[in-house]
Protein backbone atom coordinates (compact mmCIF):
# COMPACT_ATOMS: atom_id res chain seq x y z
CA UNK A 1 0.00 0.00 0.00
CA UNK A 2 3.17 2.28 0.69
CA UNK A 3 4.54 1.59 -2.47
CA UNK A 4 1.15 2.48 -4.19
CA UNK A 5 0.19 5.39 -2.30
CA UNK A 6 4.05 6.55 -3.24
CA UNK A 7 3.86 5.88 -7.14
CA UNK A 8 0.75 8.33 -6.49
CA UNK A 9 -2.19 5.21 -6.88
CA UNK A 10 -5.61 6.23 -4.81
CA UNK A 11 -3.84 10.07 -4.10
CA UNK A 12 -6.77 11.70 -5.91
CA UNK A 13 -9.50 11.05 -4.38
CA UNK A 14 -12.83 11.85 -6.97
CA UNK A 15 -15.80 14.14 -5.28
CA UNK A 16 -18.50 16.00 -5.87
CA UNK A 17 -18.44 19.52 -6.49
CA UNK A 18 -20.68 21.70 -5.65
CA UNK A 19 -23.82 23.06 -7.46
CA UNK A 20 -23.41 27.03 -7.99
CA UNK A 21 -25.75 29.61 -7.64
CA UNK A 22 -25.83 30.51 -11.45
CA UNK A 23 -26.67 27.00 -11.93
CA UNK A 24 -29.82 27.22 -9.65
CA UNK A 25 -30.69 30.35 -11.65
CA UNK A 26 -30.78 28.39 -15.13
CA UNK A 27 -32.86 25.83 -13.18
CA UNK A 28 -35.68 28.09 -12.81
CA UNK A 29 -34.79 30.52 -15.50
CA UNK A 30 -35.13 27.24 -18.39
CA UNK A 31 -38.52 26.18 -17.05
CA UNK A 32 -36.41 22.52 -15.37
CA UNK A 33 -37.75 24.21 -12.26
CA UNK A 34 -41.53 25.25 -12.41
CA UNK A 35 -44.94 24.74 -9.77
CA UNK A 36 -47.10 24.30 -12.84
CA UNK A 37 -46.09 20.82 -13.93
CA UNK A 38 -45.47 17.69 -12.27
CA UNK A 39 -42.38 17.07 -14.09
CA UNK A 40 -41.09 20.54 -12.81
CA UNK A 41 -42.78 20.34 -9.13
CA UNK A 42 -40.84 16.89 -9.07
CA UNK A 43 -37.52 18.07 -10.17
CA UNK A 44 -37.86 21.45 -7.57
CA UNK A 45 -38.44 19.09 -4.17
CA UNK A 46 -35.81 16.93 -5.46
CA UNK A 47 -32.90 19.69 -5.62
CA UNK A 48 -34.11 20.94 -2.24
CA UNK A 49 -34.14 17.45 -0.72
CA UNK A 50 -29.98 17.52 -1.63
CA UNK A 51 -29.14 21.20 -1.43
CA UNK A 52 -31.30 22.06 2.11
CA UNK A 53 -31.93 19.09 3.62
CA UNK A 54 -28.41 17.42 2.43
CA UNK A 55 -29.60 13.93 1.41
CA UNK A 56 -27.15 11.47 0.65
CA UNK A 57 -25.82 10.15 -3.25
CA UNK A 58 -29.71 7.48 -2.91
CA UNK A 59 -30.29 5.86 0.10
CA UNK A 60 -31.99 9.01 1.50
CA UNK A 61 -33.76 9.49 -1.49
CA UNK A 62 -35.04 5.68 -2.40
CA UNK A 63 -36.38 5.27 1.01
CA UNK A 64 -37.76 8.71 1.40
CA UNK A 65 -41.46 8.22 3.25
CA UNK A 66 -44.03 11.45 2.63
CA UNK A 67 -45.06 11.45 6.27
CA UNK A 68 -41.39 12.65 7.33
CA UNK A 69 -42.68 16.01 6.15
CA UNK A 70 -44.88 18.15 8.00
CA UNK A 71 -46.25 21.36 7.87
CA UNK A 72 -47.32 23.51 10.79
CA UNK A 73 -47.87 27.59 11.79
CA UNK A 74 -46.21 29.24 14.19
CA UNK A 75 -47.69 31.42 17.09
CA UNK A 76 -47.59 34.48 14.32
CA UNK A 77 -49.27 32.74 11.31
CA UNK A 78 -46.22 31.63 9.39
CA UNK A 79 -45.66 28.22 7.89
CA UNK A 80 -42.94 26.24 8.57
CA UNK A 81 -41.77 22.70 6.65
CA UNK A 82 -40.47 20.04 8.71
CA UNK A 83 -38.28 17.05 7.32
CA UNK A 84 -37.34 14.57 10.16
CA UNK A 85 -34.51 12.25 9.29
CA UNK A 86 -35.09 8.31 9.64
CA UNK A 87 -31.93 5.16 9.02
CA UNK A 88 -29.06 6.52 6.84
CA UNK A 89 -25.67 6.26 6.37
CA UNK A 90 -24.44 7.71 10.29
CA UNK A 91 -27.80 6.69 11.89
CA UNK A 92 -28.26 2.90 11.65
CA UNK A 93 -30.40 2.81 14.65
CA UNK A 94 -28.00 0.57 16.79
CA UNK A 95 -26.88 0.72 20.35
CA UNK A 96 -24.06 2.88 18.64
CA UNK A 97 -26.52 5.46 17.92
CA UNK A 98 -28.68 5.59 20.79
CA UNK A 99 -27.13 9.11 21.86
CA UNK A 100 -26.94 9.99 18.22
CA UNK A 101 -30.54 11.88 17.19
CA UNK A 102 -32.16 11.92 13.67
CA UNK A 103 -31.38 14.73 11.17
CA UNK A 104 -34.73 17.17 12.05
CA UNK A 105 -34.82 20.34 9.59
CA UNK A 106 -37.32 23.49 9.85
CA UNK A 107 -37.36 25.46 6.95
CA UNK A 108 -39.78 28.78 7.57
CA UNK A 109 -41.95 30.25 5.11
CA UNK A 110 -41.31 33.69 3.47
CA UNK A 111 -44.66 35.53 1.50
CA UNK A 112 -42.98 38.21 -0.20
CA UNK A 113 -40.84 34.89 -2.20
CA UNK A 114 -42.12 34.06 -5.31
CA UNK A 115 -40.03 30.38 -5.13
CA UNK A 116 -41.08 30.37 -1.29
CA UNK A 117 -40.18 27.04 -0.79
CA UNK A 118 -42.57 25.74 2.24
CA UNK A 119 -45.98 26.46 0.07
CA UNK A 120 -43.90 24.64 -3.30
CA UNK A 121 -43.59 21.54 -0.97
CA UNK A 122 -47.10 22.02 0.73
CA UNK A 123 -48.40 22.06 -2.91
CA UNK A 124 -46.47 18.75 -3.93
CA UNK A 125 -47.74 16.83 -0.54
CA UNK A 126 -50.83 17.90 -1.37
CA UNK A 127 -50.78 15.92 -4.43
CA UNK A 128 -49.12 12.77 -3.37
CA UNK A 129 -50.83 10.39 -0.94
CA UNK A 130 -49.48 11.54 2.94
CA UNK A 131 -47.89 8.03 3.54
CA UNK A 132 -45.62 6.23 1.33
CA UNK A 133 -42.99 6.63 -0.69
CA UNK A 134 -42.27 10.47 -1.64
CA UNK A 135 -41.51 10.82 -5.39
CA UNK A 136 -44.34 9.35 -7.55
CA UNK A 137 -44.34 9.31 -10.98
CA UNK A 138 -45.40 12.75 -13.25
CA UNK A 139 -48.26 12.25 -15.25
CA UNK A 140 -49.07 14.44 -18.20
CA UNK A 141 -52.46 17.22 -17.23
CA UNK A 142 -55.45 16.61 -17.59
CA UNK A 143 -56.92 17.75 -20.97
CA UNK A 144 -60.25 19.22 -19.85
CA UNK A 145 -58.76 21.33 -16.48
CA UNK A 146 -54.97 21.14 -15.93
CA UNK A 147 -54.72 19.78 -13.04
CA UNK A 148 -51.25 18.52 -12.06
CA UNK A 149 -51.47 14.66 -11.63
CA UNK A 150 -48.93 12.23 -9.79
CA UNK A 151 -49.11 8.05 -10.52
CA UNK A 152 -49.19 5.83 -7.69
CA UNK A 153 -46.20 3.98 -9.11
CA UNK A 154 -42.75 5.57 -7.57
CA UNK A 155 -39.98 6.46 -9.59
CA UNK A 156 -37.85 4.03 -9.57
CA UNK A 157 -34.23 3.58 -8.27
CA UNK A 158 -32.19 3.74 -11.48
CA UNK A 159 -33.76 7.43 -12.40
CA UNK A 160 -33.30 8.24 -8.85
CA UNK A 161 -29.35 8.18 -8.84
CA UNK A 162 -28.99 10.07 -11.99
CA UNK A 163 -31.20 12.85 -11.07
CA UNK A 164 -29.08 15.48 -10.84
CA UNK A 165 -26.84 14.93 -14.30
CA UNK A 166 -30.50 14.91 -15.18
CA UNK A 167 -31.26 17.96 -14.82
CA UNK A 168 -28.03 19.77 -15.48
CA UNK A 169 -28.59 18.12 -18.88
CA UNK A 170 -32.13 19.56 -19.32
CA UNK A 171 -31.45 22.94 -18.11
CA UNK A 172 -28.38 22.97 -20.81
CA UNK A 173 -25.61 23.52 -18.02
CA UNK A 174 -22.19 22.24 -19.12
CA UNK A 175 -20.51 19.92 -16.60
CA UNK A 176 -17.24 19.99 -18.41
CA UNK A 177 -14.73 19.24 -15.64
CA UNK A 178 -17.31 18.75 -13.43
CA UNK A 179 -18.21 16.30 -11.02
CA UNK A 180 -21.99 16.80 -10.83
CA UNK A 181 -23.92 14.00 -9.02
CA UNK A 182 -26.95 13.80 -6.24
CA UNK A 183 -24.39 14.29 -3.69
CA UNK A 184 -23.25 17.51 -5.35
CA UNK A 185 -26.40 19.30 -3.22
CA UNK A 186 -24.68 17.59 0.02
CA UNK A 187 -21.63 19.22 -0.86
CA UNK A 188 -23.36 22.49 -1.55
CA UNK A 189 -25.42 22.50 1.72
CA UNK A 190 -22.33 21.88 3.94
CA UNK A 191 -20.09 24.47 1.83
CA UNK A 192 -23.10 26.97 2.57
CA UNK A 193 -23.04 26.17 6.19
CA UNK A 194 -19.45 26.75 6.41
CA UNK A 195 -19.17 30.41 5.06
CA UNK A 196 -20.71 31.79 7.39
CA UNK A 197 -18.76 30.73 10.19
CA UNK A 198 -20.95 27.44 11.68
CA UNK A 199 -19.25 25.72 14.17
CA UNK A 200 -17.91 22.31 12.53
CA UNK A 201 -19.37 20.17 14.57
CA UNK A 202 -22.52 21.31 13.55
Amino acid sequence: MKELTNNGIGTNVKRADPILTTDEEAMWDSGVFNCNTSNGLTNIVFFYNCKLFGFRALDEHKQLDASQFRISVDTIGNKLLHYTGRLCKNVQGGLNNRNVDVKRITQKSDPTNPRCLVTIYEKYLSLIPREGRFYRKPLPHKANDGSIRFSVQPIGINTLSSKMKELFKAAGISTTDRNITNHSGKVTCCTTLSMPDFPIQL
